[in-house]
């Protein structure tokens, strides 16, 4: 058997919002004060150095989300609060009129504006019931475990993001900004490839890329091998940035003659390297002496003249597949969005069930 808390505050005493807002500041363990008639102090239990002042119900929504940022000390846990701030306020508020409507109340750490009591004895023979002690926290979104911040990473690799433009539609490509992690316990999340943050959905990523500036947002995209992120460095020797711009030149030229798909342009550059006879089999990135148009003309000659039809072709299978893909990725999609909503509910509804069976509500 718990006490009794030694000062009460009931719903009818503040305005409505300024109740709920004490509600969840109760739910996440934060002892409220009364300092004035009509003004309270949430205290962190964390010892922030921080305090509130409620002295009307104007500040409801914007102090919701500073006790959130300020008194939850995880990071994880504020942003699951924050992404449904609104549904949370809802349940609050919710509550806030059953709690008037049934006399209600919540316990305070401290009330400046009680009178004094004089001590009391009282007679051991009569029987006091005590009444049940509250629970201590809400239990919609736990505290992560001590040990969930010291997990390391057993792979960590860029995040395949489909294409979705006519060229390239359906085409999975290598993300300048989202890191895939991979932990030793099997677990998965995603990070920034800008700094640490990191989270459980990869969409997450996407809006918190906004914080950084579009300096750093263009070299992540300037950059897909990475340069600035540790452990994914890579340098081209002389002799691969000779490759490299060789190989770009060659890609451009066969691009030029209308083709587009990888297979295309591989053969095409592969054949004209080969009836060159200036290229030494060990890939010496030697420059060729063949100008630019009788490079072309060695690749037209490869080619034949069915370069249209069979990239028409090409074209209309990639198109098929492309859609097929887009298909399979919004039936993914509208199934997690299905998952993502039974577990908000559930959570609310244990939100909900927690308040509700606090003592204090009548």
């Amino acid at each position: 058997m718990g006490t009794a808390p030694a000062f009460r505050l009931y719903a009818s005493e503040v305005p409505r919002d300024a109740y709920a807002l004490l509600i969840f500041a109760h739910s996440v363990q934060c002892p409220i004060e009364r300092t004035a008639e009509n003004k309270f102090q949430i205290v962190s239990t964390k010892e922030q150095g921080k305090k509130f002042t409620i002295t009307n119900d104007a500040q409801f929504r914007r102090m919701f989300n500073q006790i959130v940022k300020a008194f939850l000390p995880s990071p994880d846990q504020r942003i699951e609060y924050l992404k449904r701030a609104e549904q949370y306020a809802e349940v609050c508020l919710s509550f806030a009129d059953e709690h008037a409507e049934s006399e209600g109340y919540l316990p305070l750490e401290a009330d400046k504006t009680a009178p004094l009591e004089e001590p009391t004895t009282t007679d051991p023979s009569v029987d006091t019931p005590a009444e049940t002690e509250l629970p201590p926290a809400s239990p919609t979104v736990p505290l992560p475990s001590a040990s969930e911040g010291s997990r390391k990473a057993k792979s960590i690799k860029p995040y395949g993001v489909k294409e979705y433009q006519t060229q390239n539609y359906g085409v999975l490509r290598d993300s300048s900004a989202i890191l895939e992690v991979e932990y030793e316990d099997g677990s998965k999340a995603f990070r920034c490839a800008l700094c640490d943050f990191e989270r459980g959905s990869h969409h997450s990523i996407n809006g918190h890329m906004g914080k950084h500036s579009l300096e750093d947002r263009k070299k992540a995209v300037a950059n897909p091998n990475r340069n600035f992120v540790k452990g994914l460095s890579w340098e081209p020797t002389p002799r691969q940035s000779s490759g490299i711009t060789r190989l770009a030149n060659e890609i451009a030229q066969a691009m030029e003659l209308g083709l587009s798909t990888p297979e295309s342009i591989a053969s095409a550059i592969i054949e004209a390297r080969a009836k060159d006879p200036q290229r030494d089999d060990d890939d010496d990135p030697t420059v060729s002496e063949m100008t630019p148009e009788e490079q072309l003309d060695a690749i037209r000659r490869i080619l034949g003249t069915d370069i249209a039809a069979e990239e028409e072709h090409d074209q209309q299978e990639k198109l098929i597949t492309g859609l097929q893909n887009q298909i399979d990725a919004m039936q993914v999609e509208i199934g997690q969005l299905h998952e993502t909503k039974a577990t908000s509910d559930k959570e609310l509804a244990g939100f909900r069930a927690w308040l509700d069976s606090s003592p204090g509500r009548n």
